[in-house]
């Protein structure tokens, strides 16, 4: 029993996702600290339990069944961990359900009760600062956003997957940032590459010879994997407030950490339109991994925006805003300059949330 038990919490037993296709079967969220061990043996069993409950009977019937076990986990006054388990996945189920039905009113209601929650009951220092933030940001009034008028500013051209032309060169005294490899020489002074953990994994690391190409290339190469030993010259992005709540996605990450390395900057920001539009990564120099011949599949990608949480990352960019000077970023001011309602209202007409379901 316990052998079959490690084997189903084994990082080994997890189909590692192909260079075609991300999919994977659903997997249930815990806190991580140190008071409980999530690899104790009846904390092995409530885990376990929550997973093939969802993957047996789907998001719907789960929740039921979920809703049962808790009064179970529950009978005992006081803090129990397994209760604990069930419900902030329970809240999780309870957040696809909604988005896959189209509600997001009621997604952004079930997030910040799932918030509060955490808050108030995690033993995880990294869980309730991942809800705190999540809380703050979305909560935050950004309504009168600040105008940067400052010169001699940092200037950054960041270049994103949704982008139809390659980079400009006519603005080649600003320094390019790349989220993947671009394959094209360009007339640029300076270029960076910043690589998510999923791209280091799965392309760069032990590829000797890609390092070396990149070594001639970019000024610099800074990496989001946090478990990883990076090659030399490679540099750590530090993460701070992440967790299953919500998280910054590239775009964000890249700005969040210049801020907070050189304070107010002048960028050029192209080819992030926050996927709406039908294909998110149109710019086939884009070098997607999971890309389905010429297609990237719906259902993976609200499923990854749900999971980073779309909505925060909309007003986590709005408020970035207030330290960034934009130039001629016109497709990125248009939808930056949206309301969250309006934002909301368009992705949900673009991207089909129903897909969902058949990621869980």
């Amino acid at each position: 029993m316990i052998k079959k038990l490690n084997i189903l919490l084994s990082e080994k037993a997890i189909r590692r996702p192909g260079f075609s296709k991300m999919k994977e079967k659903f997997r249930e969220i815990y806190d991580d600290q140190d008071l409980y061990d999530n690899l104790r043996l009846d904390i092995k069993f409530t885990r376990v339990f929550i997973r093939y409950a969802v993957r047996v009977f789907g998001i719907k019937h789960s929740i039921l069944i979920l809703n049962c076990a808790l009064s179970l986990a529950s009978y005992k006054k006081g803090f129990s961990y397994h209760a604990y388990l069930i419900r902030i996945n329970i809240y999780r189920l309870k957040n696809f359900l909604y988005l896959s039905s189209e509600d997001y009113q009621e997604s952004f209601r079930i997030k910040e009760k799932w918030a509060q929650y955490v808050i108030k009951h995690s033993p995880s220092k990294k869980a309730i600062g991942n809800a705190e933030y999540y809380s703050k940001i979305v909560s935050a009034d950004d309504s009168n956003p600040k105008e940067v008028c400052e010169n001699n500013l940092k200037k950054f051209y960041i270049y994103g997957p949704s982008a139809q032309n390659d980079p400009q060169e006519k603005y080649n005294e600003y320094t390019l940032i790349h989220l993947k490899p671009f394959p094209k020489e360009l007339n640029f002074h300076n270029e960076i590459l910043f690589s998510n953990s999923f791209y280091f994994t799965n392309a760069i690391k032990g590829n000797i010879k890609l390092q070396e190409n990149f070594y001639k290339r970019y000024k610099q190469i800074y990496v989001t994997c946090m478990t990883s030993q990076l090659p030399s010259n490679f540099i750590r992005v530090p993460l701070s407030n992440e967790g299953f709540m919500a998280s910054e996605m590239g775009l964000q990450r890249i700005l969040k950490f210049l801020i907070q390395k050189y304070g107010n900057l002048e960028c050029i920001i192209e080819g992030f339109d926050f996927y709406l539009s039908e294909d998110a990564y149109q710019n086939k120099n884009y070098d997607k991994l999971t890309r389905k011949q010429s297609e990237i599949d719906e259902g993976e990608i609200c499923l990854s925006i749900a999971e980073h949480d779309f909505y925060f990352n909309f007003i986590k960019t709005r408020q970035l805003m207030n330290n960034i000077k934009l130039i001629d970023s016109y497709d990125f001011q248009k939808i930056i300059s949206m309301s969250p309602e309006q934002y909301c209202s368009e992705l949900f007409r673009v991207r089909n949330f129903k897909m969902i379901k058949k990621y869980i």
